[in-house]
């Protein structure tokens, strides 16, 4: 019994000596992956508009139920239309193209339709999840016309409390991606208009408020933490003042006299009560790098605070109320230090030695299987990107680790012609208790994803520096 088993670990173990050899690298062949790559971006980008369903210089991306849920109904993937997905990409994109104009001067065209069509998603100042589309409620004004409210594009929404909670308010999230994706336009185009992000946020912070988020509850954060809310709007006051209260609401939310029951075209804060969420925190973070705001900001230090617990405590799958992928924090946070935000060098550190301690043997890195079966892509991408991104490889000796994943996604790509794509992963969810079953998901943002890794990596492998 023993020799068996010895003779089988000495098997596993010159077998991952073999699959170790295999991953060096070819950079030919990665010029390659990434040509096809933007290729299929580029080609896969809609360039006409169908009314009320998808517009023009977006991409396909789906909004879906892995499993059945009451009131949302049976597990089926829809096309919708999101902020996220638009601008998502067109950030990677812009950044690609930024990281050298001559060599990526066939993106611009793909760029500006991208960029005109982000600008649908905002109003005044802020930007919205969904688009402006009129409502599938049975209320017509006198001309016979449905108000316009947030909505997906053609998810079956069953029933009325559905249809009136989809109509979600301005959030802070689709903000920092929507004033990303202007501040990157300003640098392609050469402006010097100004942005400031501050004025927005600074307004919605975790700070003497007497509500307290039920999923921030359980998750043992801390109240009044003063980082940044998720939600850019008035939240009810839920008396008395105890998470008692808010349990009892939850429990009768789908009833008019819920303070968590939405009303019918007015913009809905989901539960009536704000949230605060790490990677909302890094997200905003990130556009106040780029933009040094950083430097007038005496907030952001109680946003790395709030990050910096959840990484402490090692809460990679429960982090975020809304990313339920267990390697979204680290992408996030990397992206914001890369950004500027240098006081989260606590936190990369300890970010680094969770990505190397977690690698599979095949170069790749798992959710749990209840996201999207352990959504082996996304997670390999954005802890890809993570290590990328914070740099210092001989420090974190990082390199191997760095050429095994993307040796993994080099393998598991979908090639067609002279394209090749990823299959989409989780980037986002329905949130709280619908974080693991209603998912949102984009070949196209995965693969833009991922085309910006293997950029990165090129242009760090010509300087040397990797």
């Amino acid at each position: 019994m023993f020799n068996k088993f010895f003779c089988s670990l000495l098997i596993g173990l010159f077998a991952f000596h073999a699959l170790a050899q295999a991953q060096t690298i070819n950079t030919d062949s990665l010029k390659s992956d990434l040509k096809k790559s933007l290729t299929y971006i580029i080609n896969h980008q809609y360039t006409e508009t169908k009314k009320n369903v998808r517009f023009k210089g977006e991409w396909q991306s789906t909004m879906g139920l892995s499993l059945p849920f009451p009131l949302l109904g049976k597990p089926k993937d829809y096309e919708d239309q999101n902020c996220f997905t638009t601008t998502a990409i067109h950030n990677c994109l812009a950044k690609i193209y930024l990281s050298d104009r001559n060599q990526y001067a066939f993106l611009y065209p793909t760029i500006n339709r991208a960029y005109d069509a982000t600008l649908l998603f905002r109003d005044s100042v802020t930007f919205n999840f969904w688009h402006w589309l009129p409502s599938n409620l049975h209320r017509k004004n006198k001309e016979g016309i449905r108000p316009l409210v947030r909505r997906p594009t053609t998810f079956n929404l069953k029933n009325r409390y559905i249809k009136k909670a989809a109509n979600v308010m301005d959030d802070a999230d689709d903000t920092a991606e929507g004033f990303m994706a202007l501040l990157l336009h300003n640098k392609i185009i050469y402006s010097t208009d100004t942005l400031a992000l501050l004025p927005v946020v600074n307004n919605y912070r975790d700070a003497d408020r007497k509500n307290f988020h039920w999923y921030n509850h359980n998750r043992a954060d801390k109240k009044n933490s003063g980082a940044y809310l998720t939600w850019l709007g008035k939240e009810h006051r839920l008396w008395p003042k105890s998470i008692v209260n808010t349990f009892l609401q939850n429990c009768i939310f789908f009833l008019p006299i819920s303070e968590c029951c939405p009303k019918a075209y007015k913009p809905y804060m989901p539960y009536g009560t704000n949230d605060v969420d790490a990677i909302v925190n890094a997200n905003i973070l990130s556009f106040l790098g780029e933009n040094n705001e950083i430097v007038d900001s005496a907030n952001y230090k109680f946003a790395i605070a709030f990050i910096n617990r959840k990484i402490v405590r090692e809460k990679f799958n429960s982090a975020a109320i809304y990313y339920p992928n267990r390697y979204h924090l680290h992408y996030a946070v990397a992206k914001a230090y890369r950004a500027g935000v240098t006081p989260l060098q606590s936190c990369v550190d300890l970010l680094i030695a969770d990505i190397k301690s977690t690698q599979q043997t095949d170069g790749s890195f798992a959710s749990k299987k209840i996201v999207n079966h352990q959504d082996k892509i996304q997670s390999t991408a954005y802890a890809l990107y993570a290590l990328l991104n914070v740099g210092n490889f001989s420090e974190y000796n990082t390199g191997g680790i760095i050429d095994s994943a993307i040796y993994y996604l080099q393998q598991n790509k979908k090639v067609t012609g002279n394209e090749c794509h990823w299959t989409g992963g989780v980037f986002f969810s329905g949130g709280t208790v619908i974080r693991k079953c209603l998912f949102f998901k984009s070949d196209a943002y995965t693969t833009s994803l991922i085309s910006q890794c293997f950029a990165l990596y090129l242009e760090l492998k010509n300087k040397n520096e990797l």
